[in-house]
């Protein structure tokens, strides 16, 4: 790489940016978090079950995580879609599913988030993308934007 009087570290950069040049010697970088109140995750929070889907967000979005709790004596799954209308369990295209411990919970956390190109929508059901009522309602709370 050449000399660059712009850029005296002889890195390349884009046009209309300046380099930023750490010296060696710092062995760490402060950063500051300054809390908000605008601009954070959305929540989602909720008891269903049964095949008639729910949409929690109509357009397109992230999921970046979730807390789950299947209050049944059986394996309950969440299923989710990437529709912006109401999923039907057994029908619409799923698009991943969690299968929840019977009397347990799951519960996740994924900085870079799914990706959900149309929209985010679950159904909850006894078998994986079936179409089958859970007998009780499946709490959960879902993490997206």
């Amino acid at each position: 790489m050449s000399y660059n009087p712009q850029n005296p570290n002889g890195q390349a950069s884009m046009a209309s940016s300046a380099p930023v040049v750490i010296a060696s010697n710092q062995s760490t970088l402060p950063v500051n978090l300054t809390p908000a109140t605008t601009g954070g995750l959305l929540v989602s929070s909720g008891s269903i079950g049964g095949s008639a889907g729910t949409v929690l967000k109509a357009s397109a979005g992230q999921v970046y995580g979730w807390y789950i709790y299947n209050n049944n004596a059986a394996v309950s799954y969440v299923n989710f879609y990437n529709t912006a209308s109401a999923p039907t369990s057994g029908t619409t295209t799923l698009f991943f599913s969690l299968g929840i411990p019977a009397n347990g919970g799951a519960n996740v956390f994924i900085p870079q988030g799914i990706a959900f190109s149309s929209g985010i929508s679950i159904a909850i059901t006894t078998l994986r993308n079936g179409t089958v009522t859970p007998t009780a309602g499946v709490d959960y709370n879902i993490y997206y934007t």
